[in-house]
């Protein structure tokens, strides 16, 4: 990619994305933040069956929605798809946060991108806390990040389909269960990060360093640094 990185923020919080437990608002309002503080041309919609449609001029995808509360209109969803095939075909960078990472209106593609998928009755998360995540060495994002604590869910047992390149993890009921990781699929660079449950996530410095590290990574832009200071909330 070449010149300004052009990001688009799919937002949820607006019927008929929202649900009862996640202040999709505030996070995508961060993620918006933290995209335009690395210097990217940010787009946010809540319109997000309908923008799909059509991705051209976009560099890097970011989700932040749920699965809708109500059926989606079929042709949408048919015209969603191929707008997503054309972006997945060419060069270009996903992101995607929390339970954006185990859905995207359904769509086929994405749970191939992502590369993990939420199983009912097997995937879960222990309650809402403070804990501690482990942070792998070395690697894509080749910074100096650390183990570090913070306020969040911790998915557990998500189902893997394909490589991945484990960048945060956390253990739970004696085994290792990744939190955040990369991907290349295609020419498309993917990254899944399943922390992200409300804004107390973005407290942690640590966490929106390897965050906006991820995020350059999929958008092949230089990596600046970032802090929680530097996200507007």
């Amino acid at each position: 990619m070449t010149g300004v990185t052009r990001a688009l923020v799919l937002a949820g919080g607006e019927p008929p994305y929202t649900d009862p437990w996640h202040p999709f608002a505030a996070t995508s309002a961060l993620l918006t933040g933290l995209a335009r503080d690395l210097g990217f041309e940010v787009e946010v919609t809540t319109e997000v069956v309908e923008r799909l449609a059509d991705l051209s001029g976009v560099d890097v995808l970011i989700a932040d929605v749920p699965s809708p509360s109500v059926p989606l209109d079929a042709g949408l969803l048919e015209s969603a798809a191929h707008g997503m095939g054309q972006f997945l075909a060419r060069s270009s960078g996903v992101l995607a946060l929390h339970v954006s990472v185990t859905t995207l209106l359904g769509l086929p593609q994405w749970s191939d991108l992502m590369g993990a998928r939420w199983v009912q009755g097997t995937t879960m998360h222990p309650p809402l806390g403070r804990a501690t995540v482990t942070v792998g060495a070395g690697g894509s994002l080749c910074t100096a990040a650390r183990d570090f604590e913070l306020l969040d869910e911790l998915y557990s047992f998500l189902e893997f389909d394909g490589p991945i390149e484990p960048v945060v993890t956390h253990g739970h009921a004696g085994a290792t269960h990744p939190l955040l990781w990369l991907r290349e699929v295609g020419p498309t660079r993917v990254v899944a990060d399943a922390l992200g449950h409300g804004a107390e996530s973005f407290d942690s410095s640590d966490h929106v360093a390897l965050l906006a590290a991820a995020l350059q990574w999929a958008a092949r832009t230089p990596v600046a640094a970032a802090s929680a200071d530097h996200v507007n909330h």
